[in-house]
């Protein structure tokens, strides 16, 4: 897939909404808020894997983080209590 297709592609659409989808979930409060980790962590592996495709370094970087900041919330929303 050329870079200029994959800009444009349904990947990039699919990011966006995921990303939306979290920020929705996680802004209302609820009990099932803490979800919106796996759709933030999924966003991030997307745009993760374009921006390494496009080669954009600092986009990568900016998603391997947040990705990070992703599993954290994971952890201790989900595993820290299993415990």
């Amino acid at each position: 897939m050329k870079e200029k297709d994959l800009l444009n592609s349904n990947w990039r659409w699919s990011y966006t909404y995921f990303m939306l989808g979290g920020a929705i979930l996680f802004s209302l409060n609820l009990e099932f808020s803490r979800y919106a980790f796996f759709l933030f962590l999924i966003g991030h592996i997307i745009m993760g894997v374009i921006s390494y495709i496009i080669n954009d370094r600092p986009l990568f970087v900016h998603n391997i983080l947040f990705g990070i900041v992703d599993v954290v919330g994971i952890y201790n929303w989900f595993i820290k209590g299993m415990l």
